[in-house]
């Protein structure tokens, strides 16, 4: 805390001072400096040094209640490239409840740094790995319906076209001629 002038504007400062903190009757505090200047405050909120006695000062104790955060990275199994991010602030103690997304085109392969979920006591981040939902095949084409119909008979021999009724292999599929 920054010594005291009389009537003068508290500044923070290098130059500390020591303070006697004494409780009156009434549960207020009494705050004075080393060269017997108390604080006092002003109607425009600044604290600024005043004779004895001053001003009584009513002390409140504040406890926080520590918060982590929890990093869910969603990333791309080829590239690690990020393809969601989220952040949650959780209350010391409490349980987390991971909640992978759904990323269109992509699966949950993999889920790292979620061991310390079921009750958070740090910084945690968790990293899940998607990956594609690559089938292989890229293109699937039709043949060509101005082409020529490919025919066989059922002893595999190739002919140029249908003379009579029977069964026949046209393009691959099974066809009855009547």
């Amino acid at each position: 805390m920054p010594s005291l002038k009389n009537s003068t504007a508290a500044f923070l400062s290098d130059t500390g001072d020591n303070f006697a903190f004494t409780r009156n009757a009434d549960g207020t505090w009494k705050i004075k400096g080393s060269n017997n200047v108390c604080w006092d405050g002003l109607a425009a909120g600044a604290l600024v040094g005043w004779n004895d006695p001053g001003h009584p000062y009513r002390i409140y104790e504040y406890y926080a209640q520590p918060y982590f955060s929890v990093t869910v990275n969603a990333v791309d199994e080829k590239t690690s490239a990020a393809l969601a991010t989220t952040a949650e602030w959780v209350k010391a103690g409490e349980t987390y409840t991971l909640v992978a997304p759904t990323i269109e085109g992509y699966f949950l392969k993999s889920t790292e740094g979620d061991e310390g979920l079921s009750a958070v006591g740090d910084n945690t981040v968790v990293t899940l790995t998607y990956a594609t939902n690559d089938t292989g095949i890229e293109k699937v084409e039709s043949g060509n319906a101005d082409a020529p119909a490919t025919i066989y008979d059922l002893s595999g021999r190739r002919l140029g076209g249908i003379s009579r009724s029977g069964i026949y292999i046209v393009n691959g599929r099974k066809v009855l001629v009547k």
